[in-house]
């Protein structure tokens, strides 16, 4: 009877054994199916997804134009304009500025009337750039105003724009001060003068020099 009792003792601690190694190896896998699948480790997955999505920014072209510059002028006609119609649908933003460097004469008023025609309609601005210059007459301003909306809004009343340049309050001179000052800011002395981003760019350039250097920083 002994050695029975010894093979069945031997038989009873194996078995044991197994189901001991077969108990622990259960309770590693489920425990590592929670821990995938645990509340946190989602919550990481989906933190590094967000951290990972690219931010569309589109790259910021600003102008500062003076009326009295004539390399402005030749700057707008041959670099600007066709700038606009070649990047305006690849993720960059223009915005011209009216600037001058004095706080009085025509070229500080033609930048006030210039904000007056963002007012009534802004896809006019450009088109009233090219149709001014010094050589008018801008003191008899409604002379000035029947010119302007005979060219630029002919179904709108000469009011329109009449009644912005004569306004009292002054807030058209207010925004062009103010761009002024924030040019000054940013190191604004002269014209014409551009910024691609944060980066500055002075006097009168080609198309060719102007549109390498954005398509550097579009590259970037």
């Amino acid at each position: 009877m002994r050695p029975f009792i010894i093979l069945s003792t031997g038989i009873g601690i194996f078995i044991l054994g197994i189901l001991s190694v077969y108990a622990s190896n259960t309770f590693n896998i489920k425990q590592k199916i929670e821990t995938f699948f645990s509340p946190e480790t989602v919550e990481i997955q989906e933190e590094e997804k967000i951290t990972d999505k690219t931010i569309d920014t589109s790259t910021q072209f600003i102008f500062y134009f003076d009326f009295s510059c004539p390399y402005c002028r030749d700057f707008f006609t041959n670099t600007y304009l066709p700038l606009i119609e070649e990047y305006s649908g690849k993720n960059v933003d223009f915005t011209l500025l009216p600037y001058s460097t004095k706080t009085i004469g025509k070229s500080f008023t033609l930048a006030t009337y210039l904000t007056c025609i963002e007012k009534i309609d802004p896809t006019k601005t450009y088109a009233f750039i090219s149709a001014v210059s010094l050589t008018d007459d801008i003191q008899n301003k409604e002379e000035f105003a029947k010119k302007i909306n005979t060219l630029l809004f002919p179904t709108h009343e000469t009011t329109d724009f009449l009644s912005c340049i004569q306004d009292e309050d002054e807030s058209a001179k207010q925004k062009v001060l103010d761009i002024r000052t924030e040019a000054r800011a940013k190191g604004v002395i002269g014209t014409p003068t551009f910024f691609i981003n944060t980066q500055k760019f002075e006097r009168n350039q080609s198309y060719t020099k102007v549109s390498t250097a954005l398509e550097k920083v579009l590259s970037q």
